[in-house]
């Protein structure tokens, strides 16, 4: 089902929609992939758990899709290669099951949805439709994105700050057109920014995107996010969270990439917290130029008001370093 009819004439500083629409398989349409199907190979990325996901991977021809191969598997579901009906190229079919579908998934997976609907922007990962399915799981398709997260590439190794520069100010334009559609992103890091094959950027994820007069999903004091990318204010849990907000992510996140490391360490959760809230950011390697690390210093202000303040500002920022 496409979501075009839930964010239609939408107001962009209306709720993001907390449902999503049950729909039924197309007659005659197959609820397992065929043996040829299931032969194909799984991408390198998949997780070992995908072992773990036998039932959901055999009842994964939601909606008339074909599945043909796994991409991965985690926490929030299993990721799917699908052939759409009536055939054309693949797309990436997200499915959770439905015993895994408790009231708050329910609503962050529909928040998702309805914020990456709302997005039409070449460096935001583009939906193509969701639903929920007659055993009360839950599904998503987005176009299939070619190449790999700027985690996977990080684990070779740091970036020089010229293709730091790069991805940033593609990222950068993809957060700021959610912010000028009223949305927060709220989880900027690594693996939620692709680098595909043909060199575009693109930002995945809305899972924890909140609108300017959204109903909190999460109680008082409670912070969400990655630790090692969290802003601040995320850590403080003031639940006033802006765009300033993924400027910090995207700052934590650009920072790794130049310093092949997050800015305030891997340790513990609480460790991470207690250093984001009183120290600085450890210092960069000596080899990224000063240019990049003043953008980053600032992106990682504790104050919101001394970074900054727009994805536009940053994107500039780094443009203009990189060509100094």
């Amino acid at each position: 089902m496409v979501l075009s009819e839930l964010v239609r004439d939408s107001p962009r500083t209306q709720p993001l929609p907390l449902s999503v629409p049950r729909v039924k398989a197309p007659a005659g349409a197959s609820g397992t992939s065929s043996p040829a199907a299931a032969a194909q190979p799984v991408a390198p990325t998949a997780p070992s758990t995908a072992a773990d996901c036998g039932p959901v991977f055999a009842s994964a021809g939601v909606a008339g899709h074909r599945v043909i191969g796994l991409l991965g598997a985690g926490g929030m579901g299993v990721v799917f290669r699908a052939i759409p009906p009536g055939g054309g190229p693949p797309v990436a079919l997200k499915q959770i099951a439905g015993k895994q579908c408790d009231e708050l998934r329910r609503k962050r997976f529909a928040r998702e949805a309805a914020a990456t609907a709302a997005l039409r922007h070449p460096n935001v990962v583009r939906l193509l439709g969701f639903g929920e399915t007659e055993d009360g799981g839950l599904y998503l398709v987005t176009e299939l994105l070619e190449g790999e997260d700027l985690a996977a590439r990080l684990r070779r190794g740091a970036l020089p700050a010229s293709e730091v520069a790069r991805i940033g100010r593609g990222a950068a334009s993809g957060l700021g057109a959610a912010h000028d559609a009223g949305i927060v992103h709220r989880d900027v890091k690594p693996s939620n920014v692709f680098l595909c094959g043909d060199g575009s950027i693109k930002i995945l994820d809305f899972g924890l995107a909140i609108s300017a007069s959204d109903t909190r999903l999460t109680g008082k004091d409670t912070c969400v996010g990655t630790p090692a990318y969290m802003a601040f204010e995320q850590i403080r849990a003031s639940r006033d969270e802006d765009a300033r907000t993924d400027v910090w992510g995207l700052g934590a996140t650009l920072y790794h990439a130049a310093a092949g490391r997050p800015p305030f360490g891997t340790e513990s959760r609480a460790v991470t917290f207690a250093r984001i809230t009183r120290e600085r950011p450890d210092p960069l390697p000596e080899d990224v130029p000063r240019w990049l690390a003043d953008v980053l210093v600032q992106a990682l202000r504790k104050d919101r008001a001394k970074r900054w303040q727009s994805m536009a500002e940053i994107g500039v920022a780094l443009a203009l370093g990189a060509e100094s």
